[in-house]
Parts: structure tokens; sequence; C-alpha cells
């Protein structure tokens, strides 16, 4: 069976000195024994001498005579190389991905805060590292549980603990150190 390709390409474009638009559509199918692939790709610009600032979209399925199907879409944002947008891939169980490139991460409860959004995660570094900063007040009441947590050091100006195991409880000035493995109490002044 040969293949069959078909590809249209819609552009809407305009200039002025050094102001320029452009609208782009590009569909393409593409069928032969093998698979068959359909992808969507859209863009907008404007641009201004130097500046400029784009949004692509893409769409993209696949499926194959081996059984193999996949689908991704894409949405970037480009203002003068700055890159942000979300990417899904969908690859058949075990192979799928959500990737958002931002610096922040927000969302808009409706009807609360004055319609603003609020942050919930904060992109950055430390020490050179890729890191995720969380909102301090994103946890809701009861939702964190010390079961789940590994901490080195804790520090509480109150404290209501229940069964509390130990080796040593030392004051915070250390005249007072009670070792409870070897069963000492000692007061010093």
């Amino acid at each position: 069976m040969a293949g069959y390709q078909n590809h249209s390409v819609g552009d809407v474009r305009a200039r002025v000195g050094a102001a320029f638009a452009e609208i782009a559509i590009v569909q393409t199918v593409a069928v032969d024994a093998q698979q068959a692939v359909a992808d969507l790709e859209t863009s907008v610009t404007a641009q201004f001498g130097d500046v400029n600032a784009t949004i692509s979209e893409q769409a993209t399925a696949i499926a194959t005579v081996e059984g193999y199907a996949a689908a991704a879409w894409s949405l970037t944002l480009n203002v003068n190389g700055y890159i942000s947008g979300i990417q899904l891939v969908n690859g058949g169980s075990g192979t799928s991905a959500f990737t958002v490139v931002a610096d922040k991460f927000q969302i808009q409860l409706p009807g609360y805060n004055g319609g603003a959004p609020t942050p919930v995660f904060t992109v950055g570094t430390i020490a050179g590292v890729a890191s995720i900063g969380i909102t301090a007040n994103m946890y809701l009441d009861g939702t964190v549980t010390a079961r789940m947590m590994n901490i080195g050091v804790l520090s509480a100006i109150t404290a209501n603990v229940g069964t509390l195991t130990a080796g040593i409880i030392q004051s915070s000035d250390g005249k007072v150190v009670f070792n409870l493995t070897a069963g000492t109490l000692i007061i010093s002044e």
C-alpha cells in the first residue's frame, strides 16, 4: 500500500515598518501501511524591531501497526527568547508526563482573594541546583502529619507529644541533663 500525506498551511501576516504580526497554522496527516500520524501546529507572533512574543501550540497523534500509539500536546510562550509553557505526553501505560516550564505555579480559588492567584510553588536554585519552594501557608488544617516527617532538628514553643521516646532530655542552657538511657539526672549551676 502506498503512503498518503496531506499538508495544509494557513498564514495571515502584516508588516508596517518595524512592526510585524503573523498567525500561522500547519496541518499534516500522513498514513502508510505501517503508521498513521496527525499533527497540528499553530503560532501567533507579534514583533516590533528586536522585541518579540510568540505563542506556539502543537498537537501530535501517532498509531502504528505494531500496536504503539502516542499523543503529545504542548503550548509554548516565548518572549524575547525567554520560554514558558506546558507539555503533555502520553505514550501509553507508564509513559506519560505533564511538564510545566515556569517561574511560579499559581492557582485561583474562584470567589476568593479578590480574584488574585495564590502562588503554590516557586522555582529557583539552591547552591546551583534547580529547586522548588513551597508556599508555607498552603497546608490546609489537619493535612500535615508527623508520620511522614524525618526531621533532624525540631523547634517548638510548646508541645503535647503523648509518649516521648528519647535518649537525653536537656535544658536549653545545659544546666539540667536527664540521660534516660543511663538513668541519670544532672543539675548544675
